[in-house]
């Protein structure tokens, strides 16, 4: 808060200081003191004043110079001792002397500072004196490098890293250690570090140090295999079985087993141990299991051991009357074609479990539904922990149950689970206490009945009861007519339900079933006590710009407590929710104009304070800091979620429009120095989406002070959200940005995570994710769509080749981008495509299961192509090397392999695992070393490589 030329506000903000009591030191007669740390000091040097006043009181500072004109007006508050400090920085037209004044009214104290001009101008550089560089924690692709600290004459304020001559650091690293990023396997980088000073002096001295990145881990391509192994099922029952296991071996380790019934797969994620549990098997069924065993890099085993079983056969139903034994020996009944008109079933206290097969009366499934025919009259009465009386079900004689086609006709009858196995969701103003929560059907799975079933559950009438279905919880609110099935058949629609109170239980009509729960729900303590702001309360304005600005205030306080606060501009409300913090970036302002703000806080019952503080602030007009707060510091990287805030070009930030659409701007990659407002939104107007692509999520509008057009000073990154269900198999998802010029989208690429996709970019304009699918192939003897890019290349022929046969696809825009770099993922896909590879269902890696190249990588894995490193992941988004291309070529094209060594003058660069597929594809002619006799085996292919190679291997494989 240091003015040059003081504004009418400024002036009123003084006489404030100077005269309310609320923030003055009228309740005391302590003296001040002051002093100064220099009596002398240059233009820009900073002067800290200090001394004592009465506890907690506030200070105001004045700075006048020979004209009697304040040069510097600030304020601070003293300690609980009295004890205060505050800076200001000499200004640089102000010669003479300046007369500094704490305090206010009569008790006032003056110092006084001699001015001596400009500080002496710093040329001299900082020195190395024995500096030494060192790298730690050197991985395939990172390392950490440390350093001795340099020596100035005024001080050193940071330092520069260079990597093989390149700057690394936008800028100066103010530690001594730095982490760098984005480098190669096996590869050898030089690296140097330089120290600076604030003068922007840099040595020419500074350490430097060659460092080689760890090599790419060896392939592993040993399956693990079973010696006399072994699988048997043990607790055979109608709906379930262990399975059990011998353990299998590997050159390296088993990690898991997969588990098989028939040909699919049961198990989602591997197995650890040496059992499993299978569930929702048929009564009285033959099965056949099989367990493989798999290691870190994928491999799987082909010869473990199977077993066959048939399950229990369920107990038929033949009697009016049945009672499942305390022990459950019978808990798993069955109706059929001999089961009687009607029949009572009791469950007992000790079995939780019991279920009723209708599979015999199950139709053919028709549309994706199945359904049974006429169920009998079923009543069952289940003793359970909720009361002394058993839950009571009935189902009428002639009910017919539709299912999804995937249900096995199993109906598990009523269990008691847990009260918190239900969120029930109460009214406003009140909270909710599950009574008992009560399952009956088949989970999720959702059974509907053609007619009304009556659910009766003891000692619960007056309660409210609802049910839960996938997470979801719906309050039953319909209130039936009378307890009796012609009502309920009469009132309840399609898989609709009721309640009713007979007597001290609670009935459920419902023609569905799920989780009952029943709960109370009691009325919250009234509140009505709102917060207050003591005497103290500030609210401040800093880092004001043309357009946004920063308020902070002080905390309130409230009988409950606060639970955020409401931000006014003039009248109106700013918020849409409350801000639980203590600060909020205003934006939107227009430039040079006077506002006034509000903030009031609020408690959970909504009650609002009135007492609240306010400032007004005007806008910059121009380029330049603004008024408010407590002294000036420097800006701070915002971090914003709601789509919109301001930065400062100095610190940058991370914008965000929830975690759909981000942006990471990084420190002065804004152009100017003034904050600016930037925003991220969905695009009102869409522009057309590409022929043949389609789009995966949202069109994307990022905008700086509302310019949607803005380039940076360097390039920020972007991260944008999509719908990884739209992919289709070999669909690779891709940020596209629009250029407005030429009305075209152009494909940018990206690196998928999960289920984003983030790319850097220098500009700002719509993004958007789209499928970028391979194009499909092109009839024989059809010549593909020119390619722009590629006319004169040396690859042309075997782009066009590989383009007509469908294996591989330009962009968009026109372009195949023949030189860009081409990730293992890719290289597979076109691999499968080309070589026409099966998938076999199998070879999917830790880091491929939601891949958009997953069935790719798997056909590959499954015919012997590729291995995954061998800590388990395959590693698909990163570049693939030549001697990795090398292997994936060989196998894929079925070739002899080749003992020996190359003639390459970096023969001893090429991995072991490597060497054979290497002089395998060189000497079978697929692929070329460079023409100062190198292969380059760690060097990353480009797509015209990964082409010619292919159709080289293609042509051979002829």
């Amino acid at each position: 808060m240091k003015f040059r030329i003081m504004t009418y506000l400024q002036i009123a903000l003084m006489l404030l200081m100077l005269c309310v009591p609320s923030i003055s030191m009228s309740n005391t007669s302590t003296d001040i003191s002051l002093l100064l740390n220099k009596t002398t000091a240059a233009v820009g040097e900073t002067v800290t004043a200090s001394g004592t006043t009465a506890p907690n009181a506030w200070v105001p500072l004045k700075v006048v110079d020979a004209s009697q004109s304040i040069v510097v007006f600030d304020a601070t508050k003293a300690d609980a001792s009295g004890n205060y400090s505050i800076d200001f920085v000499v200004p640089a037209d102000a010669p003479g002397t300046l007369i500094v004044i704490t305090g206010e009214g009569s008790n006032v104290d003056t110092k006084s500072v001699t001015v001596t001009g400009m500080p002496p101008v710093d040329t001299e550089a900082p020195v190395w004196e024995g500096g030494n560089l060192t790298a730690s924690n050197v991985g395939q692709t990172t390392l950490t490098l440390s350093w001795s600290g340099a020596s100035d004459n005024v001080g050193v304020t940071g330092y520069k890293v260079f990597q093989d001559g390149a700057l690394l650091t936008e800028t100066p690293v103010t530690g001594t250690s730095y982490e760098v990023t984005g480098l190669s396997a096996g590869t050898e980088y030089p690296f140097k570090v330089e120290a600076v000073d604030a003068a922007g002096n840099e040595s020419a001295d500074g350490p430097s140090v060659t460092v080689t990145t760890e090599s790419a881990p060896e392939e592993d391509t040993t399956a693990p295999s079973w010696d006399n192994g072994n699988l048997e099922a043990i607790d055979v029952s109608q709906i379930s079985l262990t399975l059990s296991w011998s353990g299998a071996s590997d050159n390296v380790g088993v990690t898991g087993y997969k588990v098989y019934q028939g040909d699919p797969l049961l198990t989602t994620t591997l197995v650890t141990g040496d059992s499993y549990t299978v569930t929702g098997l048929n009564p009285g069924t033959e099965y056949t299991f099989t367990v493989q065993a798999v290691d870190a890099a994928g491999n799987e085993s082909a010869d473990g051991p199977s077993t066959t079983v048939t399950t229990s056969n369920a107990v038929p139903i033949t009697e009016q009357n049945v009672t499942i034994t305390s022990d459950g020996a019978n808990k798993n009944l069955a109706v059929t074609a001999d089961t009687p008109s009607e029949v009572t079933i009791t469950v007992p206290a000790s079995v939780d479990d019991a279920t009723v097969s209708v599979a015999a009366l199950l139709n053919a499934p028709a549309s994706g539904t199945v359904t049974t025919t006429a169920l009998p009259a079923l009543t069952i009465a289940a003793n359970t922990s909720v009361g002394t009386d058993p839950i009571q079900v009935d189902i009428p004689a002639g009910t017919a149950v539709s299912a999804p086609e995937e249900w096995d006709g199993i109906v598990h009858l009523p269990t008691v689970q847990p009260n918190d196995s239900v969120a029930v969701t109460p009214e406003s103003g009140n909270t909710a206490t599950v009574n008992c929560v009560i399952e009956i059907g088949y989970g999720d799975v959702p059974l509907s009945f053609s007619k009304a079933v009556r659910i009766l559950i003891p000692g619960q009438a007056g309660k409210d009861v609802g049910y839960s279905r996938g997470g979801v919880f719906t309050k039953i609110t319909n209130i039936m007519s009378a307890d009796s099935q012609e009502a309920a058949d009469d009132e309840l629609p399609t898989n609709g339900d009721g309640r009713i109170d007979v007597g001290n239980d609670l009935v459920i009509w419902t023609k569905h079933f799920t989780k009952f729960a029943t709960y109370t729900q009691t009325p919250v303590e009234s509140d009505t006590t709102a917060p207050s702001w003591g005497s103290g309360s500030s609210l401040t304005a800093s880092d004001v710009g043309r357009t946004g600005l920063t308020l902070s205030w002080s905390g309130a306080t409230d009988n409950v407590g606060v639970t955020g606060y409401n931000v006014y501009q003039g009248d109106s409300l700013l918020t849409t929710t409350p801000v639980t913090g203590n600060s909020y970036d205003v934006s939107g302002l227009s430039a040079g104009t006077e506002y006034t703000f509000t903030v009031q806080a609020v408690d959970a019952a909504g009650n609002e304070s009135t007492d609240g503080p306010s400032v007004t602030v005007k806008t910059t007009s121009s380029g330049g800091g603004g008024g408010g707060g407590s002294g000036s510091s420097a800006p701070q990287a915002v971090s914003s979620t709601t789509g919109t805030a301001m930065v400062a070009p100095s610190a940058g930030g991370t914008i965000g429009l929830g975690s759909e659409a981000v942006v990471i701007i990084p420190a002065n990659a804004l152009q100017g120095t003034s904050k600016v407002e930037v925003k991220v939104q969905k695009a009102d107007q869409v522009p057309e989406t590409p022929e043949g692509f389609k789009l995966a999520g949202s069109v994307y509008e990022f905008s700086v002070d509302g310019k949607n057009s803005y380039n940076f000073n360097k390039d920020v990154v972007i991260t944008l959200s999509f719908d990884p269900s739209a992919l289709a198999p070999g669909e690779k998802p891709e940020i596209f940005y629009y250029d407005e010029a030429s009305g075209q989208w152009v494909s940018l690429g990206g690196t998928v995570s999960g289920n984003t996709v983030t790319v850097q970019v220098d500009h700002f304009t719509k993004f958007a994710v789209m499928i970028a699918g391979e194009a499909e192939a092109v009839p024989s003897g059809q010549v593909p769509a020119a390619l722009k890019d590629i006319t004169g290349h040396w690859a042309m022929d075997s782009i066009n080749q590989l383009v007509a046969l469908g294996a591989i696809s330009g962009y968009p825009d026109g372009t195949f981008k023949p030189d860009n770099s081409i990730t293992r993922a890719e290289f597979a896909a076109v691999l499968v495509k080309a070589f026409k590879l099966e998938n076999k269902g199998g070879g999917v890696f830790a880091d491929t299961t939601a891949h958009w190249a997953r069935d790719y990588i798997a056909a590959a894995a499954d015919n012997g192509v590729v291995n995954g490193y061998d800590t388990g992941a395959f590693g698909p988004d990163d570049l693939i090397t030549r001697e990795q291309m090398a292997v994936m070529i060989v196998k894929a094209a079925k070739l002899t392999p080749v003992a020996g060594e190359t003639q390459f003058a970096d023969n001893g660069s090429i991995s072991g695992w490597a060497g054979n597929a290497v002089v395998t594809a060189t000497r079978n002619g697929i692929m070329k070393g460079y023409p100062d006799n190198t292969f380059q085996p760690h060097s990353q292919a480009t797509r015209a490589e990964a082409v010619t190679v292919i159709v080289n291997a293609l042509k051979l494989s002829s």
